[in-house]
């Protein structure tokens, strides 16, 4: 019996038109989330006529719904971040943040933020580093116009880098 895919997807017609992908249980993340970017990727890089090292493209997490379990989130305190792990399920209530190419080498990372809700309704949140997906994952994406990276910066963050600028109006 063949492997049950990780995800769905059902994208635009051509670049710039929003990207939905569906995980599915067990899927772990952000790993299958760089993964289903490789794969529906070359289609629209090739429309777009540009390319990406890693094959990933840069892309901006319009947002996301679903569960986790087994999730790392972060807090940055300006010089580190502080990590908390959590076990059981929790409902993923907000999803936002970017995929874009880091370094020189163009890897791909995941600028991810969450906010997601205990069975007692109470609500956790900050820089999404790791998770499975419980039941679900829901998650709507929007390919950026032009080159984007992360480069890293004395504060030991990997800092959005956006090639084209906009003139601001005098």
């Amino acid at each position: 019996m063949p492997a049950e895919p990780v995800a769905d997807h059902t994208l635009g017609s051509s670049p710039g038109q929003p990207l939905l992908l569906r995980f599915h249980p067990g899927a772990i993340m952000p790993g299958a989330l760089f993964d289903k970017l490789v794969e529906v990727n070359p289609s629209l890089e090739a429309e777009a006529g540009q390319t990406n090292p890693q094959g990933t493209g840069n892309w901006l997490v319009l947002g996301g719904i679903g569960m986790l379990r087994d999730f790392e989130l972060g807090y940055f305190d300006g010089e580190e971040y502080h990590k908390r792990s959590f076990a059981e399920p929790y409902e993923l209530v907000t999803l936002q943040g970017t995929v874009v190419a880091q370094g020189p080498e163009g890897l791909p990372i995941a600028h991810l933020h969450a906010t997601l809700a205990s069975p007692d309704h109470r609500c956790v949140g900050g820089h999404l580093f790791s998770g499975v997906v419980g039941v679900t994952l829901e998650v709507n994406l929007l390919s950026l116009p032009g080159p984007a990276s992360r480069q890293f910066e004395p504060s030991g963050l990997a800092l959005l880098q956006l090639e084209h600028r906009m003139a601001m109006p005098e």
